[in-house]
């Protein structure tokens, strides 16, 4: 038998053989699908694209770079409609899983909190939660102009994730349809952000104290956080979550320091104050009027 036809879908191929002898033609695919190929080929799915694009997804990289890695080893590339497809299912599978996973994480809090007794007249439970936000672009402390955002909510006894939320202010289908002045193409929008980009973290948490009672039945009763938003004050998040909260308790919002953070700025702080001291030590025996020769001031700067 030889091969008298390749019909390539992505990664898989299906080859058509022929038999010299009778004439007999059969087909294999390289990487058989689970699907049963007697229904349309369109339909089928390719585990071996899906592979392909969840492992490229994984190590942060895109399209671009899934087919120089194919190209470089002698692979044909797959087109940008098949990456698309497959990466529209990963992403729906992620999303599922994360969902799942954090509805765990909330069900094993409320269990230790009523364990510890902490629950309100209702017999709610009270959950404390960490918090946590950051930017898709550094601001440096002066350029707060971030497209994204990002944030989310953390159990405090378990560790878990509870609660995730993205705030997008730019889409490239609806930007790309606003400049030509045309109605954009049917897509799944991800903009859902129109407000300054310093207010992005703090909404997403204050969603996720809205949504808490309604996903979980419990109720986020203290924040643990550092400095997530420093561009707004905190009194800003503290009435967000007054005005927002499902519940009357009280928050209380502690501001904790990374380590690193708090190391780095004793450090910082520190060597501020021995060039200080070495700064001083120097203009004080400048103005020494004991000889022409001043002595150099001894200061040793890794003390």
């Amino acid at each position: 038998m030889h091969v008298i036809k390749e019909t390539r879908y992505g990664l898989n191929s299906k080859l058509t053989f022929k038999c010299k002898l009778c004439n007999t033609e059969r087909s294999a695919w390289t990487c058989s699908p689970p699907a049963s190929e007697n229904c349309d080929t369109e339909q089928i799915h390719h585990k071996v694209n899906t592979d392909a694009v969840n492992g490229i997804v994984n190590i942060g990289c895109g399209y671009t770079n899934l087919n120089t890695f194919l190209t470089i080893s002698d692979v044909p590339p797959i087109s940008q409609s098949m990456y698309d497809k497959e990466h529209k299912v990963i992403s729906e599978a992620w999303e599922k899983l994360a969902c799942l996973e954090m509805e765990e994480a909330a069900m094993r809090e409320k269990e230790l909190a009523v364990e510890c007794g902490d629950i309100d007249k209702s017999g709610i439970p009270l959950v404390t939660v960490i918090v946590d936000g950051r930017w898709a672009k550094r601001s440096y402390r002066t350029n707060y102009s971030s497209l994204s955002g990002a944030a989310a909510i953390i159990g405090a006894r378990t560790g878990k994730l509870l609660y995730l939320g993205m705030r997008n202010k730019y889409f490239a289908t609806c930007a790309w349809a606003v400049r030509l002045n045309i109605p954009p193409k049917q897509h799944k929008c991800f903009k859902n952000w129109s407000g300054i980009s310093t207010a992005m973290e703090s909404d997403i948490i204050v969603e996720g104290f809205c949504q808490s009672l309604k996903m979980y039945g419990i109720i986020f009763n203290r924040v643990i956080a550092d400095h997530f938003n420093r561009s707004l004050p905190n009194y800003t998040f503290h009435k967000s979550l007054y005005k927002y909260s499902p519940s009357s308790h009280t928050k209380k919002y502690e501001k904790r320091r990374c380590k690193a953070r708090e190391a780095a700025a004793k450090r910082r702080n520190h060597l501020k104050l021995k060039k200080c001291l070495f700064v001083s030590k120097i203009s004080n025996a400048q103005d020494n009027s004991y000889g022409s020769k001043t002595e150099k001031p001894d200061l040793d700067l890794n003390q």
